[in-house]
């Protein structure tokens, strides 16, 4: 039997939730007639800036109430903002548990969305997920901040993901920096990762003349960012060249330049 605590303890989480209110849904320019729109939820705006903040809330509810599930609240409310159910929902994996929670709310709600996840340099996912190795492991460190692993992580579904989409660092670095033109928001690499995967699906999207919604998410934004990811010094010295990835950005912003 739940004790009046841990009653006490959930309500306050919802509470917080409830006042937190829906994350912001921000458009991400497109040029006009591709038929496709990318949306980029913020979880920045949660209260502690970071996508965290919401995982952490629903594992704290989740060991109070001792076996609720409580995973997918992200899914249903970035549903709901869109209206429909959009053609891909794009995430990075770190423990995985965001890009589990996602297809488990896809799979059980049979919905149409598909799931890709985006993959950086020295990460396990992408050859793991590819090769159907549970235990692939490359012994490498990831150099982009909150996202990718040197080993297939317990809680990453390799399963409920449609398609991984490795991403090279320094066009990371370039889609991050090109987020931060379009929406002031200095996000970090893993944000890059993520819309500059979005981008390569939404490249074959109009090659094939499918029409509709992708939407990624930023993950975390904030003035640390600048001193990384949007500081050429600190680009140069990790080996990152970032500026071709910047080029093709361009060209494919300005009017649909090839990918």
């Amino acid at each position: 039997m739940i004790s009046a605590w841990a009653v006490e303890a959930i309500a306050r989480l919802d509470d917080e939730m409830e006042q937190a209110g829906s994350t912001p849904l921000r458009a991400f320019p497109l040029p006009a007639g591709w038929g496709v729109r990318l949306w980029l939820k913020d979880e920045s705006a949660q209260p502690t800036d970071s996508l965290k903040h919401r995982l952490a809330r629903a594992l704290f509810r989740q060991a109070i109430a001792a076996g609720q599930v409580v995973e997918g609240a992200t899914v249903v409310e970035l549903f709901g903002q869109v209206g429909e159910c959009p053609r891909w929902v794009v995430v990075g994996a770190g423990t995985g548990a965001t890009s589990a929670a996602v297809g488990r709310h896809l799979r059980s709600h049979d919905l149409p969305g598909r799931l890709a996840v985006v993959d950086p340099e020295n990460s396990a996912y992408f050859p793991g997920w590819a090769s159907g190795a549970a235990d692939y492991s490359t012994g490498m460190p990831s150099r982009i901040e909150g996202i990718g692993r040197p080993r297939m992580e317990p809680g990453f579904a390799p399963d409920l993901v449609d398609l991984v989409v490795p991403v090279p660092d320094a066009a990371s670095v370039a889609a991050a920096r090109q987020v931060r033109q379009v929406t002031g928001l200095a996000v970090g690499g893993a944000t890059g990762a993520n819309v500059w995967g979005a981008l390569e699906l939404i490249t074959r999207m109009r090659a094939r003349g499918i029409r509709g919604d992708v939407v990624t998410v930023i993950g975390d934004a904030g003035p640390r960012h600048l001193r990384t990811c949007h500081d050429d010094t600190w680009a140069e010295d990790r080996g990152l060249d970032w500026r071709p990835h910047a080029a093709r950005l361009e060209r494919l912003l300005d009017g649909g330049g090839l990918w």
